[in-house]
């Protein structure tokens, strides 16, 4: 008889800032459509439907912050590699210039538990894992969210198959607002409107 195997949970935070354009008040402004395209970049990188789940995206200014959830220990360490490599960086931020209509916009990451920061101990993978793995997320995934998800569900069953995703983009309100910001290159930083706390700190 198959043994069933632990059932395998843990969750981080991805800190994301920008020196050329504020992702706090873009969100604000655009939700539906950064939400998307921040969810379809962690898809993006996956090797299987198992992709990080968002469960609450926090604004911090000038910082947007994502809790992620890992459903599986293969698929945590597998982001962990995919951000160790800066392809995590990479796909964020292109996504981001793409459908921000933004010519060249510079994102700074980093990944926290807590107040540790684990881009200080990339390549202690066992060390990583378990500090996610002991961060048990304590609420599921966000209501506005979870709506959101279930509008792309709906819009994907009622758009015709000639027009394509960027197409259809322009065809809705938030896909004609568009930001210009001076051109800025890629690297790490180090250092909703529910009310969070993370690290003592009252979070809007």
């Amino acid at each position: 008889m198959a043994s069933i195997p632990t059932e395998w949970i843990g969750s981080v935070y991805l800190f994301m800032y920008s020196d050329s354009t504020s992702l706090t008040a873009t969100y604000d402004t655009n939700k539906p459509l950064m939400y998307k395209t921040l969810r379809d970049a962690l898809t993006v990188l996956s090797r299987n439907s198992n992709f990080p789940e968002i469960l609450k995206v926090l604004r911090s200014d000038p910082h947007l912050i994502l809790h992620l959830k890992f459903n599986g220990e293969d698929n945590c360490l597998e982001f962990l590699r995919d951000y160790r490599e800066r392809r995590v960086h990479q796909h964020i931020q292109d996504q981001l210039n793409h459908c921000l209509g933004l010519e060249s916009l510079q994102v700074f990451l980093e990944l926290k538990v807590d107040n540790i920061k684990l881009d200080m101990f990339l390549d202690e993978e066992e060390k990583c894992l378990g500090q996610i793995y002991s961060f048990k997320p304590s609420y599921v995934k966000d209501e506005d969210l979870v709506q959101l998800e279930r509008n792309f569900l709906n819009l994907s069953f009622r758009i015709q198959p000639l027009l394509t995703e960027q197409q259809l983009l322009y065809l809705s309100p938030i896909g004609n607002s568009s930001q210009s910001s001076p051109p800025l290159p890629l690297c790490s930083f180090s250092s909703e409107p529910s009310t969070f706390h993370f690290q003592g700190t009252r979070i809007c």
